[in-house]
């Protein structure tokens, strides 16, 4: 048994399945992870829904049987229980035996090392106290269309990693110790959200189709008063922030939603509005050890008086601006607060309506 355990979530889409484990055959270090396939069924037992035509399940489990991954399992549901349970469940199993736990759909297309980049980067972070999530997907940080690359410049920062918030979530990947402390949130969000069909909150939640009866809104704003969210990967990573936990994002994106209308059940339109068909995948990530872009200093900077401008906010009082420390946000220069900016947040400040005095 690893320490690794890679969980793909999948239901009915066989093709992509198909794609997935194939990428995963390929990968460097797979003999390193523990591949589970959480096949979930297609009858909902609460809501009598059918999410699927019959022998869908069947198809899955015949391509995984064809699979050549040489540490793999089968876990089939015998009836539909949703995405959200899914998730609960394999966290919950797999950090019984494992230190490690990603979670991704069968929709998800990954790089040759993105086993390798999981693991290295799980065990030189495994101490960090801040570190509660990984991200090697596609994603806005440090800003909007930052994965839009050409293979060069994936390879320039192929080694880099950041810390962040979970703009875009792709996977969930956790440590041992990061369920210690979001385990007793997600067991509570398990018994809350099995009673439901995971499928009609969403739908009710985003005013999808016609499952809009009262009882499902008042159990989608019962469960974000308590949660803060009703999707499986949001919670996770909530419930980790009040602990202090934050996302080390890397630079380069190691997993990439396969191409193509319907992946992740998007339509066509909602796909290319995101642009997630520029999303390109190359095979960077097979370093050894990762260094934290923000702490990279090129070479020794002369310590110069930084000027100081003073701004004046739509509905603040005047406050000063000092220097090029950072790029913060802006929500402490609402308050009023002394703010340190470099010359983009400048910029951006004066776009935004705020004027210099």
């Amino acid at each position: 048994m690893n320490d690794l355990a890679i969980a793909i979530l999948c239901m009915r889409r066989h093709k992509y399945l198909a794609r997935a484990l194939k990428a995963y055959e390929r990968n460097a270090w797979i003999d390193r992870a523990d591949i589970h396939v959480y096949l979930d069924g297609l009858r909902n037992p609460i809501s009598d829904t059918w999410y699927g035509k019959k022998g869908a399940t069947e198809a899955c489990e015949a391509v995984f049987d064809r699979s050549y991954l040489p540490n793999k399992e089968l876990v089939r549901q015998p009836h539909n229980v949703g995405t959200a349970v899914q998730v609960c469940m394999a966290l919950e199993d797999l950090f019984k035996t494992h230190k490690y736990v990603t979670v991704t759909g069968c929709d998800f297309l990954p790089n040759r090392f993105h086993v390798k980049s999981l693991i290295v980067l799980y065990r030189q972070f495994a101490k960090n106290p801040r570190a509660g999530f990984l991200n090697l997907g596609p994603t806005s940080f440090p800003y909007r269309d930052g994965h839009i690359q050409t293979r060069a410049e994936a390879k320039d920062v192929e080694d880099l990693v950041e810390w962040g918030s979970w703009e875009a979530r792709w996977a969930l990947n956790l440590w041992r110790r990061t369920w210690r402390f979001i385990g007793p949130t997600m067991r509570a969000y398990h018994a809350a959200i099995k009673a439901y069909d995971y499928r009609q909150l969403v739908d009710t939640k985003w005013g999808r189709g016609k499952r809009k009866s009262p009882n499902l809104r008042k159990a989608v704003r019962r469960l974000e008063r308590k949660f803060g969210s009703i999707h499986e990967d949001m919670v996770p990573y909530l419930a980790g922030r009040k602990k202090g936990l934050e996302v080390l994002h890397a630079l380069a994106p190691r997993l990439i939603p396969m191409t193509g209308p319907g992946a992740m059940g998007r339509t066509a339109r909602f796909h290319y509005r995101l642009g997630w068909d520029r999303y390109k995948l190359y095979d960077v990530g097979g370093v050894l050890k990762y260094r934290i872009a923000s702490e990279i200093v090129d070479e020794p900077v002369p310590l110069t008086p930084s000027p100081k401008m003073v701004y004046r906010g739509l509905d603040t009082q005047p406050f000063t601006i000092r220097g090029d420390v950072s790029r913060k946000t802006y929500w402490k220069v609402q308050k009023g607060r002394p703010f340190d900016v470099c010359p983009e947040d400048i910029t951006f400040l004066e776009k935004h309506g705020f004027e210099r005095l």
